[in-house]
């Protein structure tokens, strides 16, 4: 029988729990908590036009009528994310499971490595530090490929796995607050990170002072023009408490751009093939992947040989879930 990625690697549990844990953050109408929200301009343009799109789960999704990005509006602040993260939490826990199942393993060994290829052909090498290194995998493979190496991370079950599983030291802080030296790293990472920040602004910012003028910075948040994204609309995945905004190759290159960095390489990768084909067939698109139900012309490109050529159509196309961004940091 076959399995959806979703149960292989724990996510199912993982999506289940924290829709769960949304009664700590929702008021008695089932909006967000005014206590726990703040209103904010665009991150990246500060503008204060927008357009919402839809609710979800008592959280609002708007988008800036000004540049296009999409974030949540009225927000979790500041105080409410440190003590959501803070907490004894049981979706916290099994995202950690999540990332020590073996699926998971497998499909971020090969993406860090093909990562670490990608800094290798603009020249990287040296210092590196993983802002939200989580259980140090990609510091891990960066060593073996002889970096020098640092990691930052808020999550203590996260920062435990780093040090007993690989024998790494992160940080626990956010880049923000952790008091580097300026021009100091070759290259910075940020991988599933930017979304998660109260001000990616302010992140990205630091991360220029933290590289030397010519450091190269690698970001990746999911990629709102996915095509997963548009055929699941709110029932994507990555509309969630933990996301705060939702950057596309556009809005990520002008934020990158205004802050000082060249952007040098922009790809996407993870197709979710199976949730937007269960979607199409009117069935479960978390559940098990299905096609019985597709017209033949399409079936054929799905399945067997042919997927692969489909999946890096829609790569080539930046239509992936995942967006990368490969930026250099230039001189103010």
């Amino acid at each position: 029988m076959i399995v959806s990625y979703e149960e292989l690697s724990g996510r199912a549990l993982f999506f289940r729990l924290l829709e769960e844990e949304m009664r700590l953050v929702l008021d008695e109408t089932g909006m967000l908590r005014r206590d726990w929200a703040e209103e904010i301009p665009c991150y990246v343009c500060g503008q204060r036009e927008e357009q919402e799109l839809f609710r979800k789960q008592g959280l609002r999704f708007v988008r800036c009528l000004n540049c296009g990005l999409v974030f949540m509006n009225p927000r979790l602040n500041a105080q409410a994310l440190e003590r959501l993260y803070e907490l004894e939490s049981a979706a916290n826990d099994a995202w950690v499971d999540v990332l020590l199942s073996d699926a998971e393993e497998t499909f971020q060994t090969a993406d860090f490595t093909g990562l670490l290829t990608l800094l290798e052909e603009h020249g990287a090498s040296g210092r590196l530090l993983d802002v939200g290194c989580s259980i140090g995998r990609l510091l891990n493979i960066a060593r073996s490929r002889g970096y020098e190496v640092s990691g930052l991370e808020l999550g203590a079950r996260a920062c435990d796995v780093a040090r007993s599983r690989y024998g790494l030291q992160p940080q626990s802080a956010t880049l923000e607050n952790a008091g580097l030296p300026a021009d100091h790293f070759d290259v910075l990472t940020a991988i599933e990170v930017l979304e998660h920040a109260t001000d990616p602004r302010a992140l990205l910012t630091e991360a220029h002072r933290v590289l030397r003028p010519g450091g190269l910075l690698l970001v990746g948040v999911p990629n709102v023009w996915s095509l997963g994204t548009m055929i699941l609309g709110p029932d994507a995945r990555m509309f969630n408490r933990n996301h705060l905004t939702y950057f596309n190759e556009r809005t990520l290159a002008r934020l990158l751009q205004d802050l000082n960095f060249e952007v040098l390489n922009t790809s996407t990768t993870v197709s979710v093939l199976d949730s937007v084909l269960n979607r199409l067939q009117m069935v479960d698109p978390f559940g098990t992947p299905e096609t019985a139900y597709l017209p033949p012309a399409l079936r054929s490109r799905v399945e067997g040989p042919a997927r692969q050529e489909t999946e890096q159509l829609l790569f080539d196309l930046g239509l992936g879930y995942r967006l990368r961004v490969l930026a250099r940091a230039v001189e103010d």
